[in-house]
């Protein structure tokens, strides 16, 4: 199994690259479904805003992860995307 799963960054081959610079949001909660991400360089964080605003960080994506899998079958992202680090 982990040999098959090992071929999965293949996806993005042919996929555009653009750089984000840091603070800069992704994607929103509720946001329709677009894309799936992979980071080449910098980090992403996945958030959720408390009920006194403040955000909890449910995952941190660097080099190599993909960003939004989970949404691939939902309609809307569960949380928001915010770049921490400039991210390409």
């Amino acid at each position: 199994m982990i040999s098959i799963m090992s071929h999965w960054i293949q996806i993005f081959d042919d996929a555009p690259v653009r750089e984000i610079a840091k603070g800069t949001v992704l994607f929103r909660r509720e946001d329709p479904v677009k894309s799936m991400y992979l980071v080449q360089s910098g980090s992403i964080a996945l958030e959720r805003p408390l009920a006194d605003g403040a955000p909890l960080t449910l995952h941190i994506a660097t080099t190599g992860a993909a960003v939004a899998e989970a949404s691939l079958f939902a309609k809307t992202y569960h949380c928001d995307a915010v770049a921490r680090t400039v991210t390409a």
